[in-house]
């Protein structure tokens, strides 16, 4: 009579466990729909609105208006953001910049990002453009410049 009752204890807590196993396994999360994923140029995917942290920048992360195919994804997006060189404000991809220089490396802000060595020359944002002919392109992922085609074309 033990034995079976012996036997009934251990299969009322195998029971328990399976139990609290299933029970765990349906409280995860659902994984996003497949509608809700979406591929950007660089090739990642990612939800359809993503919130980022630059510094302390909180930057909503949304697909074109226009229904384009994203440049990046947040990731990438993050990875090539950096600081202006002028006022330490965000450049992230798609943003309008220029380039200075005539600095020597030991004059070179900390948080500056160095486009080009020989000679020094420093990427700023729209805004610290001397005047928007400076504005030479636009910053994209993998930090580097699409420069405009003519100097005009940058005027909008």
């Amino acid at each position: 009579m033990q034995h079976v009752i012996h036997i009934l204890t251990i299969l009322s807590v195998i029971y328990l466990i399976v139990t609290i196993v299933v029970l765990c396994l349906g409280k995860r999360q659902k994984k996003q729909p497949l509608s809700e994923i979406y591929v950007a140029q660089c090739g990642h995917t990612f939800r359809k609105q993503s919130v980022i942290k630059i510094g302390l920048h909180l930057i909503h992360y949304t697909l074109p208006k226009n229904g384009a195919q994203p440049l990046c994804c947040p990731d990438c997006f993050k990875s090539s953001a950096i600081h202006c060189a002028g006022c330490k404000g965000i450049i992230v991809p798609g943003d309008k910049v220029c380039l200075y220089g005539g600095m020597t490396q030991d004059q070179v802000p900390k948080y500056a990002h160095v486009f080009d060595d020989n000679p020094i020359q420093l990427v700023y944002c729209a805004r610290c453009a001397d005047s928007k002919d400076h504005i030479i392109g636009t910053w994209m992922r993998g930090k580097r410049i699409e420069y405009f085609k003519t100097a005009r074309s940058n005027i909008n």
